[in-house]
Order: C-alpha cells, then structure tokens, then sequence
C-alpha cells in the first residue's frame, strides 16, 4: 500500500491514484504500524491544533521568509516526527520514502533522517 501524508493536498491531484491518505500524524502512524506501507510521500506540514486554527496563529504572515509558509503550531505534530517515528520504530517502506514538502528547513530535517535509513553512506 501506498501512503500520502498531507493535510490539504489531494493525493489523486499529484498522481497518487489509489494511495491512502494521512490528513495527520496519528493516521500516519496508525497505517505505518500495520506494516504494509511500501512507499510513501510525506507532508512535514499537516495541521494545526483547534485553538491555533480558531486565532490563525499556524497561518504565516508571508512578510520575511520565515513566515511565508505555514508556521508550525507547537501543540501538533508535523511530518519530521513521523520519520522520527520510523527511525525509532525501524519502520521503513521498501520501496522508499520522499517529502513533498513545500518547507524547506522541515524537508531538508525530515530527509535527513530518511537517509540515515536508506542511503548511511551519504551521512557523515
């Protein structure tokens, strides 16, 4: 099985046809747990908690580029800890994992945790 990890974006918009999609975290990790991932395309930004959604706290002001894509909201957990959930769990897709992620510094952590995994000899 396929797995798409995005909050907003439509796996069947990106070619994903037939993939499970994770909207967050826990979804994530509930289809990873099952064991039957064999590739995955992961978001690092996917979601907010209620109460920074409801002040628009998670939304960035697009003035300095720190605050052009969403900002994280501390209190929900992002797609750099699925890998990191992976990592600790050794739960790693065979036919591989690659980030989507519009968020350069959170795609630049999550990948290199994937490489850890599947390719140690670039890590130094």
């Amino acid at each position: 099985m396929r797995l798409w990890l995005d909050d907003l974006r439509e796996p069947w918009k990106f070619g994903f046809i037939g993939a499970e999609w994770a909207r967050n975290y826990d979804e994530a990790i509930t289809r990873l747990s099952k064991g039957d991932v064999t590739f995955a395309s992961l978001d690092h930004d996917i979601g907010a908690c209620p109460e920074c959604t409801k002040n628009n706290l998670h939304i960035g002001d697009m003035k300095t580029p720190d605050t052009t894509f969403l900002n994280t909201c501390p209190h929900a957990k992002n797609g750099y800890d699925v890998v990191c959930w992976m990592e600790e769990n050794n739960v790693w897709p065979p036919d591989g994992v690659v980030i989507h992620s519009q968020n350069p510094a959170g795609k630049k952590r999550m990948q290199m945790v994937i490489d850890l995994h599947y390719r140690p000899w670039l890590v130094r």
